[in-house]
């Protein structure tokens, strides 16, 4: 026989972000994936399925960074209150997902105040800029001047220490007397060279 076992989830209000996807360019997506460790095309889907009317989702997402799990969305609701203007307003709510949704009140309150992040500063590393190479190629919108400046800065510099470690291998296959390979390396400093 089979258990259907329920896992409760243990409420860290520190360890929950908020995003609200709505606010965000693809690129501070981007940077905010790479930043929080998050799936971009994830985050991009999301962000294609926001639409501004009642009981759909609005852009706002709650996650979990300890489990990694989006633990909640807000949406407009469907039922409608009339304001001091006499116009319908849709109050926004809350849909906990999965092992969360037995938070307490008092956590949804919790939950609720946790206030979107800012686009964090982009990370400038070797694992960034492939990714940001891969996701262009890809079709995703993400064009930004001053990566593309800082990637062209990071491969001149890898061009470089590569040029200056083949002419230390030239310089002792001379040594060596071993012509072979010297060509061979003479070769790929001149294709480096262009």
């Amino acid at each position: 026989m089979e258990e259907n076992i329920s896992i409760m989830r243990v409420f860290n209000v520190s360890n929950i972000i908020c995003i609200n996807l709505n606010q965000h360019t693809l690129f501070q997506i981007f940077s905010i994936s790479e930043w929080y460790n998050l799936d971009f095309e994830v985050l991009v889907e999301l962000k294609g399925d926001i639409l501004d009317e009642p009981g759909k989702f609005n852009g706002r997402i709650w996650i979990d960074l300890e489990s990694m799990e989006i633990i909640a969305y807000q949406y407009k609701s469907l039922v409608f209150e009339i304001n001091e203007k006499e116009e319908k307003e849709y109050p926004l709510k809350m849909d906990i997902k999965g092992d969360y949704e037995n938070f307490s009140n008092v956590e949804v309150k919790k939950l609720e105040k946790v206030s979107p992040i800012k686009t964090p500063k982009i990370i400038k590393d070797k694992r960034t800029f492939t990714l940001y190479k891969y996701f262009i190629k890809k079709g995703y919108n993400i064009k930004n001047d001053a990566m593309d400046t800082a990637i062209d800065k990071y491969e001149s510099k890898l061009i470089k220490e590569n040029i200056k470690k083949l002419k230390q291998e030239l310089e002792i296959a001379v040594q060596n007397e071993d012509y072979e390979k010297a060509a061979e390396i003479r070769d790929l400093l001149k294709n480096l060279s262009i």
